[in-house]
Order: C-alpha cells, then sequence, then structure tokens
C-alpha cells in the first residue's frame, strides 16, 4: 500500500543498444510494473533515452530518427492514464507540470513549441501559489554538452514567470517566436524536479 502522497520516476530506463522489440518490451514491462505497484499514485515523466535514440537495429546498426519512439507510441507505453506525455497534476497546496523534455537534440519542433506554449499559459491561467516543473533534462545541468534548445526556453518561462515579466523567445530557425505575458501573476514555480544525470548510478 502506497502511504505517499505521490510517487515520482523521471525515465531512462533504457540503455543504449536496445533493439525496437527490445525497447518496446522495457517500456511497457516498466510502465504495467509501476502502474501496479503505485497505481493512482504514480506519475510519469519521460527521459532521453527512453526514445531508444541510441537503439540499434538486429544487424546492430545505430536506428535512424524514423525509428526511434515516437511521442505517439510513448503516450501508449506509459501515459495512458494522462492527456499526454506533458500533463499536470495537484497534489495538496502544489501545482505540479511534468514536461517532456525528449532527447538531448538541440531544436525546438512544432510538439515543443506545443508544450512550451502550455506551460506558460497553464502558470497564468492557475497562477499557483506554490507549483513544481518536473523534467527529465534540467535547464541547469551540467551533464551535457549542449543543452536543448526547448530546455533553457522552460528555464526562462519559469524565470519570467517567478519575476512577473514578459518574455520574448525568438529563433528564427525552428520558426519561433512568442511573446509570454506574466505581469498579471503573482504566483511561483519553488522548484524543479529533473534527472538525467544518472548520478545515482554512477555513484553505486
Amino acid at each position: 500500500r502506497v502511504s505517499d502522497n505521490y510517487i515520482v520516476c523521471d525515465g531512462d530506463w533504457l540503455n543504449s543498444g536496445d533493439t525496437k522489440d527490445e525497447a518496446s518490451d522495457k517500456i511497457g514491462y516498466v510502465a504495467g510494473q509501476m502502474k501496479k505497484h503505485f497505481g493512482e499514485s504514480y506519475f510519469p515523466f519521460v527521459g532521453n533515452h527512453d526514445y531508444n535514440y541510441l537503439g540499434v537495429d538486429s544487424e546492430g546498426v545505430r536506428l535512424p530518427s524514423s525509428e526511434w519512439i515516437s511521442n505517439e507510441a510513448m503516450k501508449n507505453f506509459m501515459f495512458q492514464n494522462f492527456t499526454g506525455c506533458y500533463y499536470k497534476f495537484k497534489k495538496q497546496v502544489a501545482m505540479n507540470y511534468v514536461l517532456n523534455s525528449r532527447t538531448d537534440y538541440d531544436n525546438i519542433n512544432d510538439y515543443d513549441k506545443g508544450m512550451l506554449d502550455w506551460l506558460a499559459g497553464n502558470l497564468v491561467s492557475d497562477n499557483p501559489e506554490h507549483s513544481t516543473v518536473m523534467t527529465h533534462i534540467l535547464h541547469l545541468t551540467d551533464q551535457a554538452s549542449e543543452i536543448p534548445k526547448r530546455i533553457k526556453c522552460v528555464g526562462k518561462i519559469i524565470e519570467a514567470f517567478n519575476n512577473h515579466t514578459t518574455l520574448t523567445l525568438t529563433n528564427a530557425a525552428d520558426g519561433y517566436d512568442k511573446t509570454y505575458d506574466f505581469r498579471s501573476t503573482s504566483g511561483h514555480v519553488d522548484y524543479v524536479l529533473a534527472g538525467h544525470s544518472h548520478a545515482d548510478f554512477i555513484e553505486t
């Protein structure tokens, strides 16, 4: 029986070198076990490895991007109880925003634009006195040579919301040009919960 308010796990269930079938089996098994043990108290967020972007085919050749696990497949594997691979939930006094940082490649596509708009829009409409942002890759991480643009944008949105200012994000290469206005808000993001570093595994 789960006595905690909630259980979160930020992914990276897969290792390098999984085939498509192995990756699907592992993700499906883990998702089933977590739901079995923790039920509605379990809130997942997905790691970059879980898209199997370091996976291989039957001959051991690295999979092309077209064969990585898709956002839609990830929704079916891990997020059947949620609106999508990013979502929000409230426990006690805190609103929690779970994001999908996806792989550690440096671009912003339509999926990312939708998620950033979703986060900013919910921060304005919820205006939470206390909140948490949960994302696998942290916008302040030193574990990657290049923090993806989408993650840097998450950090800028959090900063602007906490300071109750406006924020314009522009990147011509990715067709991104958006202004968010947080001047009418009074809420706060108290902390960001992240993983990605594998620090516990490395230490062990």
